[in-house]
């Protein structure tokens, strides 16, 4: 048996500091047919506490050792049905594009992430292949498995949201909560071929392992901040948030719709079924962390639809008017998204907030080369992703405004 190359090595560029990944953003022509390159940008999630270097080794070593228990290169000879083969062959190249991705991370939440992702397919490949030589029953790999998520749910019972700042506790256990969730996610494989279904339950438990012990580890890190429970005072701030929230949603009267498509009509749109989402309450004391964030997120998309509102009403958004105009556009939604987290009172409550807005950005920029590709730059083609830098340019600043409303509801 031999390893897989490109598996070893440390994590580095692994920063839980760094904010936004942006790349080029050069001005947009779109006067010219091609409209220039679209650039790269992204917001990357990240965790409030830095990740020890040991869980990122735990986690490529527990891959690389799954990889080597698969000869390499997989053959006829070893493997003769080729429809197995190929399965097993894509899981081995999607571990280690997965442990490459890691190295190269723009955060630390990112890089593990895809760790927890090598783990999957390693353990998928890993398990189809015993099962190929013998080694592995469909029972004992489900054993494995719900032995797993037992553990997470009863651990999860015992969590105490432990930490220095409430900010920080929201923020963290958040990101914990979702974590907990998924290690006790009790979904089993259903694949019609038996090694594929013990591949799959392979997989299953790297990755009920892999997210538990990522789990455990952030909820350890956010209590060596601070010894200060916070539980009852999260579930409180949520209440209290989304009383506003709910508040403000019946005050809103979504405009009339307008048949006809413009930049308004289209920004509108992309958040209509948001705001008209009521909350009824929070969510149990097991989510308090990720009610609130989500509240924040709630109550910041209720306030940009409102500042598009007030801006379609003043006719300022439905006319293209130049490619300098759209050029404009885009900048605003760019500098808006780049500068939210320096102006937030909060930015670890912002910025998942932030996240959404700088994908939208990015789809935006996609909607642009496709219009590109077909080589019209009609204004009629420029509304969708002009829509889309206007949402992101007030999404990203409600995001700045709602974070510290968010964090007085933390601290009354």
């Amino acid at each position: 048996m031999t390893g897989v190359a490109g598996c070893s090595g440390e994590l580095p560029g692994v920063d839980g500091n760094r904010e936004i990944e942006s790349r080029g953003l050069p001005a947009i022509d779109v006067e010219d047919t091609s409209f220039g390159t679209t650039p790269e940008f992204s917001v990357s999630p990240t965790f409030p506490v830095s990740v020890a270097a040991a869980q990122f080794r735990r986690h490529r070593d527990r891959t690389t050792a799954l990889l080597g228990e698969l000869p390499t290169p997989l053959s006829a000879e070893t493997v003769p049905n080729g429809h197995v083969r190929a399965e097993l062959a894509d899981a081995v190249r999607e571990a280690t594009t997965a442990l490459a991705d890691a190295r190269t991370a723009p955060t630390e939440r990112v890089a593990l992430q895809r760790l927890r992702d090598a783990r999957v397919e390693a353990g998928y490949a890993a398990a189809g292949w015993r099962f190929a030589t013998g080694e592995q029953e469909l029972s004992t790999a489900r054993d494995s498995f719900y032995a797993v998520v037992d553990e997470a749910q009863e651990v999860r019972e015992t969590l105490e949201h432990l930490a220095g700042d409430p900010v920080v506790a929201t923020a963290g256990y958040a990101a914990v909560e979702y974590l907990f969730t998924r290690a006790g996610d009790r979904d089993t494989p259903n694949a019609e071929s038996t090694l594929l279904r013990i591949a799959e339950t392979g997989g299953a438990v790297e990755r009920a392992r892999a997210t538990l012990a990522d789990a455990r580890h952030l909820a350890d890190r956010l209590a060596d901040t601070g010894t200060e429970r916070h539980a009852d005072r999260i579930r409180r701030a949520a209440q209290r948030l989304f009383e506003r929230l709910r508040e403000r949603q019946s005050a809103v009267a979504t405009p009339t719709p307008n048949r006809e498509r413009s930049v308004a009509s289209e920004a509108l749109r992309a958040f209509d079924q948001a705001v008209s989402d009521r909350r009824r309450s929070v969510a149990d004391a097991d989510s308090s962390a990720t009610a609130l964030l989500t509240g924040t997120r709630q109550l910041a998309t209720l306030s940009a639809f409102e500042t598009i509102t007030e801006r379609a009403e003043a006719g300022t958004l439905d006319r293209i008017e130049s490619a300098a105009w759209v050029r404009r556009r885009r900048a605003a939604a760019v500098e808006a998204v780049e500068s939210a987290l320096g102006r937030a009172t909060a930015p670890a409550l912002a910025r998942p907030t932030v996240v959404d807005a700088g994908r939208r950005l990015a789809y935006g920029d996609r909607r642009l080369a496709r219009v590109a590709d077909r080589g019209d730059p009609a204004p009629a083609r420029l509304v969708e992703p002009v829509a889309d830098y206007v949402t992101v340019e007030t999404l990203a600043d409600a995001a700045s405004e709602t974070s510290g409303t968010a964090a007085e509801a933390l601290r009354e």
